[in-house]
């Protein structure tokens, strides 16, 4: 081998000396018709144009050096072998060992051990002088998946070193590659399987597994105590190690089958009746949480981020052969039903809002069968102050499902899911409530999403310019929960932070409560707590504004695992929180959402076939979900992050599965309006004729407004002499300004009813929609739709300024309202 390697060194010689400065370009093509981006017909075409038509003979000279080499390679046995151990010392590459008298080795063979399978075995041997390869065309290993053979990478590093003009490659460079993505591997096996807790050794520590008797007997399942006993039972003391003793340095003694066997069987007569349940396939989902927690294991961060990415679009995205195992399972279910009585399914979506709890029963096809609401109860003790209670949220979950249930089998009952508002539940060690008031009632322990007590908190937050801060826009909201906790330390030390052990987002709350699982979604930790998918938690920011506390534990405060959302959360419901609902044990329950994001999601995906609107045809990220209720959030996706000055995002797969989300918004909207109509001097007037006439009061308002206008396309003019700066609570974007505060302008002295219809169309016709999607557009969005949900959007009106507003028609369709706007 070593004759030819000369050889090939002295063909490139010569080539490299008679193509002179087209070296390069001489590289570049062979790298491309290496990768079959140009044929080999090409490829000699290109050739005898940089060389002389007396020295084509060097270019062909070559070819067959490099060609022989690799056939030379992979008719060694060590080319065909590569990956497999023999038990045997290694040499270091490029250090034979010259003078030494071989003697034969005494150590012994470790058979036992973990042997890996050679993932090259079923790969078919690369020789390109086989007959047969000359008229198939020679394809990659990324098509044919197989693994590349030992002579591939050889060629192929050598055709890269020649085009990057490194001379002298080792020759044991493969061997040596091979070797580290072994090593590679082991570190990642090593994560996963030691975040499972049946596996974990050393106290849930080790370095590797394999390479290390982890199996002393094949009898008996790979766990601590199994090993304590077979160590202690070859101790001559008969003393027991400590429970936190190491694993022996070295292989422990041979122990004969048959005395392993009885030890095995009287181990198992000694034992719990009862087995525990065997666990479950290592999946991908295990992968993610592995990395997630054992970063480290991939020392490139570009390389990390990357496949985290790639991991996680697999999540989001079934291959083919998972999608028809998900069609036959689909299939056997239904024929199970079919034979049970033709049993139907059901599934139970539970939205808290601001300020009521509403539950919907839905058919698997999507129809909803039956819908419930319940008030929650709101504290505003002070100014920028508004508390809620988790129990009593619980307590409306509950009585809200209940309700939607009584009429069906709750064994119907497949699934469960909550969504919330972005607020803060406080819990302290045995998760009971946690004040965050200062008069320390318990009760009271949520601060609501729209608190801005933590305004200055959110200032001194945005003032470190912290690199998190790219993923909110630049500047920290109060809304968000970091400047929340920073609020409770610092002005609640004692009463609650040092209570304080668990901190949650209200969805996650709800996950918890249904399944004692404290696992967080991550829709909630990346759009509201500063969270990385690929990094996880940022100690940098923790420690730069002051929270270093929450590094503790491993962030045991605020969460240590995370999940997809709508991914199964622990083993589904407890059997106190079935009991509490009504459901079954064990029920599934999905990885939660922010209400916002499940409404965007809701209606994102909306079917708009026969409406003629621009988005028909279009991607899903020339949509925008606007969800009005007491605030309003513009939701827009992009295959692409883009960053817009003071909104929220990008986020990645924090809504729809794969795409980058923007997160914009008003702090007021429904809040806005029923702060200006029921603080009017008229507003008594208005309920008075408002229940004469048998219509609600908003209702009964645009009647109004319609009955002053001679002509229903005049209506917007009514308000030519009044104007609404909206942002009574801040300016949440694009501003980002906090402390921004609303205006009126054309005020008079009057007060009639009259007056107050003005005030209220003058509040709709407010241009906060029109602002955020002037700065979403300037920033690379092709928004060409608005698909409007939540309350507000039962209100024709709304709708109708929103689209004279944008410059847009409008759509109704039942449970959803499109706006086609123009740019």
């Amino acid at each position: 081998m070593a004759a030819h390697a000369s050889e090939l060194e002295i063909a490139k010689k010569n080539l490299t000396d008679a193509i002179g400065d087209n070296v390069k370009h001489y590289w570049a093509n062979l790298k491309l018709w290496f990768k079959q981006k140009i044929s080999k017909e090409e490829f000699d075409l290109e050739a005898r144009r940089l060389l002389a038509q007396e020295n084509v003979h060097v270019h062909n000279d070559f070819l067959l050096a490099i060609l022989t080499r690799c056939q030379i390679i992979v008719s060694t046995s060590e080319g065909t072998s590569s990956l497999q151990w023999t038990g045997g010392s290694a040499s270091k590459p490029g250090k034979p060992n010259r003078g030494k008298k071989k003697f034969p080795s005494v150590r012994q063979k470790f058979d036992h051990r973990f042997q890996p399978q050679n993932p090259l075995q079923a790969a078919q041997a690369f020789s390109p002088r086989e007959a047969a390869l000359e008229d198939d065309e020679l394809r990659l290993s990324a098509q044919t998946l197989l693994l590349p053979t030992r002579g591939q990478m050889e060629a192929r590093m050598m055709v890269t070193a020649f085009e990057m003009g490194l001379d002298n490659v080792s020759e044991d460079a493969v061997s040596t590659m091979f070797c580290a993505l072994e090593v590679h591997l082991k570190d990642i096996i090593t994560a996963l399987v030691s975040r499972r807790k049946a596996y974990r050794l050393r106290d849930g520590h080790f370095q590797y597994a394999f390479g290390s008797d982890v199996t002393p007997r094949p009898y008996l399942k790979n766990s601590l105590p199994a090993y304590h006993s077979i160590t202690e039972w070859h101790v001559p003391t008969n003393k027991a190690p400590p429970p936190s003793a190491s694993l022996p340095a070295g292989p422990p003694p041979q122990v004969l089958p048959d005395d392993a066997e009885q030890q095995a069987a009287l181990l198992l007569a000694c034992s719990a009746d009862s087995l525990p349940p065997p666990l479950p396939p290592i999946s991908v989902f295990d992968l993610l949480e592995a990395l997630q927690v054992q970063r480290r294991v991939m020392p490139s961060h570009s390389m990390y981020a990357l496949n985290m990415e790639r991991i996680l679009s697999r999540l989001w995205h079934p291959s083919h052969e998972e999608l028809e195992q998900d069609h036959i399972h689909r299939q056997h279910l239904a024929s199970k039903e079919g034979l049970l009585g033709d049993m139907s399914s059901y599934y139970v979506g539970v939205d808290v809002g601001t300020a009521s709890v509403r539950a919907a029963l839905v058919t698997r096809d999507g129809h909803v069968k039956h819908t419930a609401e319940e008030p929650i109860d709101i504290w505003e003790p002070c100014a920028d102050h508004y508390e809620q209670s988790s129990e009593d949220i619980w307590s409306k979950c509950c009585r809200t499902v209940k309700r939607v249930t009584q009429d069906v089998d709750v064994a119907s009952v497949r699934g469960i899911g909550f969504d919330a508002t972005c607020s803060l539940v406080a819990l302290d060690q045995n998760f009971q409530p946690v004040a965050v008031n200062g008069t320390g009632v318990g009760e009271r322990n949520v601060v609501m999403w729209m608190d801005h007590r933590a305004a200055e908190q959110a200032s001194r937050i945005t003032a470190t310019k912290h690199r998190v801060l790219q993923g909110v826009g630049g500047v920290m909201s109060p809304e968000m929960q970091p400047p929340k906790l920073l609020w409770l330390k610092e002005n609640l030390r004692e009463t609650c932070w040092k209570e304080a052990a668990h901190f949650f987002d209200l969805p996650d709350f709800l996950s918890w409560k249904a399944t004692g699982s404290l696992c967080r979604s991550l829709c909630t930790v990346v759009c509201k707590w500063t969270y990385s998918p690929s990094d996880g938690w940022d100690d940098t920011f923790w420690s730069a504004i002051g929270l270093e506390d929450l590094m503790e534990n491993s962030y045991s405060r605020i969460g240590q695992q995370t999940c997809c959302p709508g991914t199964p959360v622990g083993r589904g419901l407890t059997a106190e929180a079935a009991a509490d609902l009504g459901l079954i044990p064990g029920t599934a329950v999905g990885a939660s959402l922010i209400d916002a994001h499940a409404g965007g999601l809701g209606v994102m995906g909306a079917d708009v076939t026969g409406h003629q609107l621009p988005c028909e045809d279009r991607p899903v990220s020339s949509r925008m979900a606007v969800i009005c209720g007491t605030s309003s959030c513009h939701m827009a996706v992009s295959t692409q992050p883009l960053f817009v000055p003071g909104v929220w995002g990008p986020y990645l797969s924090a809504m729809l599965p794969g795409l980058w989300l923007n997160e914009g918004g008003q702090s007021a909207t429904g809040r806005l309006v029923e702060h200006v109509v029921k603080g009017h001097a008229a507003y008594r007037q208005l309920e008075e004729q408002a229940e004469r006439s048998g219509k609600h009061v908003y209702s009964y308002l645009n009647a109004h407004l319609e009955s002053m206008s001679a002509d229903a396309a005049q209506l917007e003019q009514l308000t030519t002499r009044l104007h609404i700066w909206p942002d009574f609570h801040g300016n949440r974007s694009p501003l980002a300004d906090q402390t921004s505060r609303g205006a009126v302008v054309g005020l008079t002295l009057s007060q009639t009813l009259d007056d107050l219809a003005l005030l209220y169309l003058a509040t709709l016709q407010a241009l906060g929609t029109r602002h955020i999607i002037d700065a979403m557009r300037a920033a690379g969005h092709d928004i060409t739709t608005l698909f409007l949900c939540g309350g507000l959007s039962k209100n024709a009106l709304f709708v109708q300024t929103h689209a004279n507003t944008t410059g847009s028609n409008e759509e109704d369709d039942q449970n959803r309202v499109c706006c086609q706007t123009k740019p």
